[in-house]
This record gives C-alpha cells, sequence and structure tokens, in this order.
C-alpha cells in the first residue's frame, strides 16, 4: 500500500510522491469535491493541481467522476492507465457522493490494498 498524505497539496514533500512512482508517472486528478462551485472556480482547481503535479514531474489528466456515474468500467479503465490517483479537497460530502455513484470508491480501496496505484 503506498499513501502520500500532506495536509495541503504537496506541501514540502512533492519529491518524496515522485519517488513513489516510477516514470512515466501519471496521475489521475479527482476534484469532484468542488463539483459545487461555480465552473470557472472548479476549472481553476483541476487546472492547479495539474500545473502542482507536473512540477514534481507528474503528467495528470482529470478523472471526473460524473462521467463514470453507474460506470465502474470506465473508472477502472482510466485508473489502469495511472500511477496516482490525487484527490483534491473541498466539500467531502460531494467527493463521498460522487465515489459512491461511479463505484471508484471501491477499485481505488482495491488498487490501492494491492499496491498497483498510489492515493495522494
Amino acid at each position: 500500500m503506498r499513501l502520500f498524505l500532506a495536509s495541503y497539496r504537496l506541501g514540502g514533500a512533492g519529491s518524496g510522491l515522485a519517488r513513489l512512482v516510477p516514470e512515466p508517472r501519471r496521475a489521475a486528478v479527482v476534484a469532484n469535491a468542488t463539483d459545487a462551485w461555480p465552473a470557472a472556480a472548479r476549472e481553476w482547481a483541476v487546472r492547479s493541481e495539474m500545473q502542482m503535479l507536473a512540477s514534481v514531474g507528474i503528467t495528470a489528466h482529470e478523472l471526473d467522476l460524473r462521467d463514470h456515474i453507474g460506470d465502474p468500467e470506465g473508472v477502472r479503465a482510466v485508473l489502469d492507465r495511472s500511477d496516482v490517483v490525487w484527490l483534491r479537497g473541498g466539500n467531502t460530502f460531494v467527493l463521498r457522493s460522487r465515489l459512491a455513484q461511479s463505484g471508484a470508491d471501491a477499485i481505488i480501496t482495491e488498487l490501492v490494498r494491492d499496491g498497483r496505484i498510489v492515493y495522494g
């Protein structure tokens, strides 16, 4: 099990996250905790997370769970091509709902438990 836990974004330990995954490093950014925000603010938040991950050598793409409601196979396909799943903070109630609706909660748990993906 590989976890990267920080109180705010990468903290001062971004290189530690990069060391947890082999190259090429790919991250799926889950920003659904910001779904209730205005669209422009949500878009900025996603870009900000991607830029932060890029600063430590990780190429990121968004995994928007709204596109995978009732589609756990689609979630798994995206995560199978990722080394890191990065969950952006915000409204944890909205995030938890999206994780359950898409089946991502069980898939992420399995992949992290089996050491196939880093959770951050």
